[in-house]
């Protein structure tokens, strides 16, 4: 829904140092999630998978193809968040995998 989307890429949240640095975006904040939870590592009971299918459904408008294509000022590294997904193009769970090639599309 283009709605909700739109509430993700404005969401403001508090920063968490351990996850995006000083980012206040709540959309980089899942996406550093989804990256560390990755084989169990941010989270012992979690992988968070199906986050791929939000960053999906976030690209269907034109602002949500445009977040993973700039730069967070407030994040520590500079990298863009299109580039925290290439890798996950091969990993073994469909879930994610899936989702992130949709994102990618």
């Amino acid at each position: 829904d283009t709605i909700l989307a739109n509430k993700l890429i404005a969401a403001a949240v508090s920063p968490i140092e351990t996850l995006s640095g000083k980012s206040t975006r709540a959309l980089t904040q899942l996406l550093d999630v989804f990256v560390r939870g990755s084989n169990k590592m941010y989270n012992k009971q979690a992988e968070y998978h199906f986050l791929a299918s939000v960053f999906a459904n976030v690209t269907l408008i034109p602002e949500g193809r445009a977040y993973f294509f700039e730069a967070d000022e407030q994040q520590q590294n500079d990298m863009l968040p299109i580039a925290k997904l290439i890798c996950f193009t091969e990993h073994p769970a469909i879930i994610r995998r899936g989702g992130v090639i949709v994102t990618l599309k």
